[in-house]
């Protein structure tokens, strides 16, 4: 039996599985992200989460995500394009463990990648995709991760060939929380009928810096209720997303979708209103992605 203990670390949350022989067998989670973590302090909230398991197991223990980043436990330098999980594991860095901690095993950070042309980098969508790649069965295809900062991948060969980032989670937060469009809205993006009718309007030549003011438009004319811009708002953003990331699409498949229930029901709701198919990929994807990384490295 082999265990591999796989740590999603982000800004603002950690994700921790025990995956036994290819299997996620436990999962917890924690709103502790790497915004929360002092200089020092990397090592001692590691163990506050998995310390347990580290001292039963005394296994291998692959973080990924943020914190590799500058911001992070130690930078992992971004590996080019194009990807797999041998060149991830070619660029992780090991971490030097506390000498009473050496028996638990050794703790690695994967790299992210990054992208010239236009310039774009991501941390943690990329095992993500590695392992909805395995887990569909597939070799390649189109990958979308619904988040604050979307992410659109293609896939060719096991390799991954390409990414762009959509900053469409993170503007709407921005236009909601913080500029007039948010004054009228009650209530947050639940609303099928508002949903639905800023998917619509995405179809729009005026260009999504125009359709935004109609969210205001929209409400103070009656138009929509309170209880529906938010929902519009989100609609209409999750639109042009789709249609401006389809519009270089060179493959007809089914877009894969993955991420949290939530934000993926969205997304497949949005692409099956602009008539596109999709598929979901399992919330455990980067457990499962970290885990063919730790076997090219060899490493467990």
């Amino acid at each position: 039996m082999t265990t591999l203990l796989a740590v999603d670390w982000g800004t603002t949350s950690l994700r921790a599985h025990r995956v036994v022989d290819g299997v996620v067998v436990e999962t917890r989670s924690s709103s502790d992200g790497i915004l929360t973590v002092a200089a020092d302090g990397w090592q001692d909230a590691l163990n506050r989460h998995i310390g347990d398991w580290r001292r039963e197991e005394g296994a291998a223990t692959v973080l990924s995500g943020m914190v590799g980043s500058r911001q992070g436990w130690h930078e992992v330098a971004y590996q080019p394009l194009p990807a797999d999980a041998h060149a991830l594991a070619a660029g992780a860095v090991m971490i030097d463990a506390a000498t009473a901690e050496a028996e638990w095993g050794p703790v690695r950070i994967l790299p992210g990648l990054c992208h010239r042309d236009p310039a774009d980098v991501m941390r943690g969508e990329e095992v993500q995709v590695l392992g909805a790649l395995g887990a569909l069965h597939r070799q390649s295809g189109r990958f979308c991760l619904p988040g604050t900062h979307s992410k659109w991948v293609d896939v060719d060969g096991g390799r991954i060939i390409g990414f762009r980032t959509h900053m469409t989670g993170e503007v709407y937060a921005a236009l909601k929380g913080h500029t007039i469009l948010g004054r009228l809205m009650v209530g947050e993006a639940d609303d099928t009928a508002g949903f639905a009718a800023g998917v619509a309007q995405s179809a729009s030549t005026a260009g999504l810096l125009a359709d935004l003011f109609g969210v205001r438009a929209r409400g103070l004319l009656g138009e929509l209720p309170e209880t529906g811009l938010a929902a519009y708002l989100s609609g209409l953003l999750i639109g042009h997303e789709l249609r401006s990331a389809m519009a270089t699409a060179s493959t007809a498949e089914p877009i894969v979708l993955v991420g949290a229930q939530t934000l993926v029901e969205r997304y497949r709701r949005a692409a099956e209103l602009l008539g596109l198919v999709t598929h979901s990929a399992p919330e455990t994807a980067a457990a499962l992605g970290v885990w063919q990384v730790a076997l090219a490295g060899g490493w467990l």
